[in-house]
C-alpha cells in the first residue's frame, strides 16, 4: 500500500506576522505642535462688568504689548522730569512737550491694536506717532478741550461735570477712526449719550489708583488699567452694532415685485 503524504505549508514565523499586521494598519501620523500659534481674539462682554470689573480685560489687553507700553511709559516719564527741572529753559520745555503729544499718540495707537490682538513694537508706535496731521489733530483737540472746560467752569462749575466725561473718549476715536478733532468731540459725544455713568466710574477708578501711587502699587495699577477707554468704545460700539443688527432684522422688508413671466411688446 502506497503511502502518499501531502506537502505540509510553512508557518508564518511571530516576526512575519508582526510586520504583516503593521503593514495591514498603517498609522496616522501625528502633526507637531505649532510653534507659532496665532493670538486668542480678545472679545468684549455682553453686559457692562463696572469700573472695576474690566481691570482683567485692562490687564490681558496691556499686557499684549506691555514691552512697547513700558517703554512709551518710560519716555513720557522722562519728559516730565526733565520739563520739571528745566523750567527757565523754554525750548527745553517745548521740546519735551512735543515729546510728549508724540508718546500720547503712540500710546493710543498700541492700546487700540492691542484690543485687536495686533503685537506693535516701539519703532511702528514711534514711527505713527511721527506725522504732523496726526500730531496736529490732538494738538488742535487739546486746544478745543480747554476752551470747553474753561467755558463750562465759567457757567457755575456743574456743566464741567456734565459736558467733560462725554469728551473723554475724543482721543480715541480721533485715531481709531480717522477722524478730525471737532468729528471726534461729536463722536465721542453721541457714543457716551446714556452712558455718563460708565465714564464716571471709570474716573473713579482712575483716582483712586493715582492716590495709591504713593506705595507704588498704584503705578502698575495705572499702567494695567490704560487700556480703560478703548475697552469702553469696544464695548458701546458692540453695543451699537448688536442694536442696528436688531433693528433692520426686525424692520419690515419692502416688497419685491414681481416679475411677468412674459412681456409683450407694442410695435
Amino acid at each position: 500500500m502506497e503511502n502518499s503524504s501531502q506537502p505540509i505549508p510553512p508557518q508564518q514565523t511571530p516576526s512575519t506576522q508582526t510586520e504583516h499586521t503593521e503593514e495591514s494598519s498603517p498609522t496616522t501620523p501625528v502633526p507637531a505642535p505649532s510653534v507659532n500659534q496665532p493670538a486668542e481674539a480678545i472679545t468684549m462682554p455682553d453686559t457692562w462688568p463696572g469700573a472695576f470689573g474690566i481691570y482683567n480685560l485692562s490687564k490681558r489687553i496691556v499686557f499684549f504689548n506691555l514691552s512697547t507700553i513700558l517703554t512709551l511709559v518710560i519716555i513720557s516719564f522722562i519728559a516730565s522730569i526733565t520739563s520739571s527741572y528745566m523750567k527757565s529753559f523754554m525750548i527745553v520745555r517745548l521740546v519735551m512737550s512735543i515729546v510728549s503729544l508724540l508718546v500720547y499718540v503712540a500710546m493710543i495707537r498700541v492700546l487700540l491694536d492691542s484690543v485687536n490682538s495686533k503685537k506693535v513694537d516701539i519703532s511702528e508706535a514711534i514711527k505713527y506717532a511721527l506725522n504732523f496731521n496726526r500730531a496736529g489733530n490732538l494738538f488742535l483737540l487739546s486746544i478745543l478741550y480747554f476752551f470747553i472746560a474753561f467755558f463750562t467752569l465759567l457757567l457755575f462749575v456743574v456743566p464741567f461735570f456734565i459736558v467733560m466725561p462725554r469728551l473723554v473718549l475724543a482721543p480715541y476715536l480721533l485715531f481709531r477712526d480717522n477722524l478730525n478733532a471737532l468729528d471726534a468731540i461729536q463722536a465721542s459725544w453721541d457714543m457716551t449719550k446714556g452712558h455718563a455713568g460708565k465714564v464716571w466710574g471709570i474716573i473713579g477708578v482712575i483716582i483712586l489708583f493715582a492716590l495709591l501711587t504713593v506705595v507704588l502699587v498704584g503705578i502698575y495699577l495705572l499702567i494695567v488699567y490704560t487700556a480703560a477707554f478703548v475697552i469702553l468704545i469696544e464695548f458701546l460700539s458692540k453695543q451699537k452694532a448688536t442694536s442696528d443688527a436688531t433693528t433692520q432684522a426686525n424692520s419690515p422688508q419692502a416688497p419685491v415685485p414681481s416679475t411677468p413671466d412674459s412681456v409683450s411688446t407694442v410695435q
